[in-house]
Order: structure tokens, then C-alpha cells, then sequence
């Protein structure tokens, strides 16, 4: 704290809670908030914007046709397939890989809760 005193005013500067002070985690709970709720409506979004025979290939790294077989063979290996690949992804992304990439991330997320809606 540093004070200032003139003949008239006494002038008081705090720098403690300047606009580059650390927030407490108590005051970033509503960003927190509003960010989740984006990436939630992104999800949603997504799910809409989802079509299988062009995003799943590339997602799952299988052609078209395998993708077709596994459908019909066991319904279930798609979201398990999915499901694991979202995982090793978030784990890339904790772990700072340098092949993490938020956008398959997404778009994983996306594919994982359109497929589950497909199903039933």
C-alpha cells in the first residue's frame, strides 16, 4: 500500500487487487459457470451437425465399410470404441502430449453422445 498525502487530500493506492491480481477461485466459479454452459451447447450443437458416414471414418480411423460390418456384427463396439478413444484423448490432454487436439476432443464428445442418442 502506498500513500500519498498533500495539503488538502489524502490519496491512498492499493495494488493488492489490481486488475492483474490473482482471482480466488470463489470468484472465478461464475466464468466457470458460463464456460460450461458453452461447451454444453457446443455438445448440443454438435450432435446435430453429427453425420455418421462423414465424421465417424475419420474419427474412429476405419473405413466406411468396417464401420458397417461392426454395426451389424455388435451394435455396442461403436460407442465402446468411441469411449475409448475420448479417454486416451482427455488423457493426452491432462498429461500436455503434443498430440492432444481439443478440436478431436470435441468432436469425439460429440460423436460419443449423438451415437448414444441413435441407439435409444
Amino acid at each position: 500500500m502506498v500513500s500519498h498525502s498533500s495539503s488538502s487530500q489524502k490519496c491512498t493506492i492499493d495494488n493488492a487487487r489490481s486488475s492483474t491480481a490473482r482471482r480466488t477461485p470463489t470468484e472465478t466459479l461464475p466464468m466457470a459457470r458460463n464456460v460450461d454452459a458453452l461447451v454444453q451447447h457446443q455438445l448440443r450443437h454438435g450432435e446435430k451437425a453429427y453425420v455418421r458416414r462423414r465424421d465417424l471414418p475419420g474419427l474412429l480411423h476405419l473405413f466406411p465399410a468396417e464401420i458397417a460390418t461392426l454395426d451389424h456384427t455388435n451394435p455396442e463396439t461403436i460407442l465402446q470404441k468411441l469411449t475409448r478413444a475420448l479417454k486416451a484423448e482427455g488423457r493426452r490432454g491432462r498429461q500436455g502430449h503434443w498430440r492432444y487436439s481439443l478440436s478431436r476432443h470435441i468432436a469425439l464428445a460429440q460423436a460419443l453422445r449423438a451415437e448414444r442418442q441413435r441407439k435409444g
